[in-house]
C-alpha cells in the first residue's frame, strides 16, 4: 500500500474475492496493468501474475478487508493520517509502491521467456534481412561482371547463289534476297512443281528477251543480261521443287534441270550463359533465335570434342575451371559466334556458408521455442500447485475460524445452561 495517494498495489494477485466495498477481482489474461477504483460499479479485472492497483478513497481514516462469506471479514490495512498502522502479514502481495514507481516489482519468469524469445527473433530477423541483402547485392554484383567479361560475337548472314546444275539442296534465308543462276541457253523456261499433274510457269525467255511474265510473283526478278532469278525477299511458300527446261534456237529442247529449294529463319544474335549451380560440374548454355541451329564450342582456343546430350547446345566443364569460352552457331544461311570468360564460382561458398548458417540458426530457434514451451508449462504447472496449496489453506483457516465459532457458541450455551440450572436450585 502506497499511503501517499492511498492506493494498493497487488504484485501478483491469484485469486478473486469479494471485499466491503463491492469489487470484484476477476481474472482475466490482460496485457495492460489495471487501476480500479472502490467507488466504481462495474468490475475490476486484474491479471494472474501481473500487478493490480486499486485506488483507495482520500479520508483521513482508511480500513480495507477482505469478505470471505457473509460472516466472515478479514482486516488487510489500516491506514491513519497516511501512515499504515495495520499491514496483515498474510497478504505480502499486496503491499507495493506508487504506480509510478515499480521498479522493484518482481520479474514474472514468462515475461522474461517471452522477452529474451522476442529479443532473439529480431536478432534472427535482422541478421536474415542483412544476409539476404548481401546475397541479393552479389547476385547483381555477378550479373554485371558477367555482363563486363562477355564479348560480343559475330553474326554473319550468307546471302546463297544457286544453280540449276546443282544436286544438292538450295537454301534461302527468309526475308533476304536469294540468287538462282540459269543456264547459258537460247531459250528458257522456268517451272514450280504444284503436284504431281500440275507445274505452274514462272518465266519463258527466247533471245534474251523476257516473253512471259506472271504477276503472281511480283517478288520474282529475272536479269536478261545474265541470266539470273533475283527473289528480293524470301519467304516460307518459295519452299519446293523447281524445273529449268532449257532450247536451242530451232526450238528444239535440249534438257531439264530440276532444283529444290528449301528456304529457313537466319540467326540474329548467339547467347552464352553458365551456371554455378551444380555441386561437380559447370554448365555453358548456348542458345539462337535461328533454325536448325548446330553449335561448336572451343575453351582456351581448343576445339572442345566432347557432344553433351542437346545437340551440343550445352558444354559441360569442370568446377574449377577458368578461362575463355566461345560457341559458334550455325545453319544453313547464317553463322555467328560469342566469347565470355569464366572465372571461379566465388559465389557457391558465399551460398554454402549462408546455407549453413540458416540451418545453424534454424536449429537455435527451434531449441529455444521448445526451451521456452517446456519452461513456460513448468512455470504454469509451479502456479497451479502454488494456487492450490494457497486456496487449501485460506479453506483451512476458514473451517478452522468457523469450528472455533460454533465451539464458542456451544460453550456458551452450556453457561447458559449452567447458570439456568444454578437460578433453579436457588429459587427452589
Amino acid at each position: 500500500m502506497s499511503p501517499e495517494n492511498d492506493s494498493v498495489i497487488i504484485l501478483g494477485n491469484e485469486y478473486s474475492a469479494s471485499y466491503e466495498a463491492a469489487v470484484a477481482l476477476t481474472l482475466s489474461s490482460l496485457t495492460r496493468v489495471p487501476v480500479c477504483m472502490f467507488n466504481q460499479t462495474d468490475v475490476c479485472y486484474g491479471a494472474v501474475g501481473h500487478p493490480l492497483y486499486l485506488q483507495l478513497e482520500p479520508e483521513y481514516e482508511l480500513t480495507l478487508k477482505k469478505k470471505h462469506n457473509e460472516s466472515v471479514t478479514e482486516r488487510i490495512f489500516k491506514i491513519n493520517n497516511q501512515h499504515i498502522t495495520q499491514n496483515h502479514k498474510e497478504y505480502p502481495r499486496d503491499f507495493g509502491h506508487d504506480p509510478q514507481h515499480n521498479s522493484d516489482d518482481p520479474v514474472d519468469p514468462r515475461d522474461l521467456v517471452d522477452a529474451v524469445s522476442t529479443v532473439f527473433v529480431s536478432v534472427w530477423v535482422l541478421e536474415m534481412m542483412v544476409l539476404m541483402s548481401m546475397l541479393g547485392g552479389f547476385h547483381i554484383y555477378a550479373i554485371f561482371y558477367r555482363k563486363r567479361t562477355e564479348r560480343e560475337g559475330s553474326s554473319l548472314l550468307m546471302i546463297p547463289e544457286c544453280r540449276f546444275a546443282q544436286t544438292d539442296l538450295c537454301y534461302g534465308a527468309v526475308g533476304h534476297p536469294l540468287y538462282l543462276q540459269l543456264g547459258p541457253e537460247y531459250g528458257l523456261i522456268l517451272k514450280k512443281i504444284i503436284n504431281e499433274t500440275f507445274n505452274e510457269r514462272i518465266f519463258k525467255f527466247r533471245n534474251k528477251k523476257i516473253l512471259h511474265n506472271p504477276p503472281e510473283y511480283p517478288r520474282w526478278q529475272l536479269v536478261p543480261d545474265n541470266r539470273t532469278v533475283i527473289i528480293s525477299s524470301s519467304e516460307k511458300r518459295d519452299s519446293g521443287t523447281y524445273i529449268l527446261d532449257t532450247y536451242d534456237s530451232e526450238g528444239r529442247r535440249r534438257g531439264s534441270h530440276h532444283l529444290q529449294l528449301v528456304t529457313e529463319d537466319a540467326m540474329s544474335s548467339v547467347e552464352v550463359s553458365y551456371s554455378c549451380s551444380s555441386s561437380e560440374k559447370r554448365r555453358i548454355y548456348c542458345s539462337s533465335d535461328g533454325e536448325g541451329v548446330t553449335y561448336n564450342w572451343t575453351f582456351r582456343g581448343t576445339p572442345h570434342t566432347d557432344q553433351p546430350a542437346d545437340g551440343n547446345q550445352t558444354l559441360l566443364l569442370d568446377k574449377e575451371s577458368v578461362g575463355s569460352v566461345t560457341c559458334y552457331a550455325q545453319n544453313h544461311v547464317s553463322r555467328g559466334n560469342k566469347t565470355i570468360e569464366l572465372h571461379q564460382c566465388a559465389g557457391t561458398v558465399f551460398v554454402r556458408v549462408w546455407v549453413l548458417e540458416m540451418m545453424f540458426l534454424m536449429s537455435v530457434l527451434g531449441g529455444f521455442h521448445i526451451y521456452a514451451r517446456i519452461r513456460r508449462n513448468q512455470i504454469k504447472r509451479e502456479e497451479e500447485a502454488k494456487e492450490k496449496v494457497e486456496e487449501e489453506a485460506l479453506y483451512t483457516n476458514i473451517g478452522q475460524e468457523e469450528h472455533q465459532r460454533e465451539t464458542t457458541k456451544l460453550y456458551a450455551s452450556l453457561n447458559f445452561t449452567n447458570r439456568k440450572q444454578t437460578l433453579g436450585y436457588k429459587f427452589i
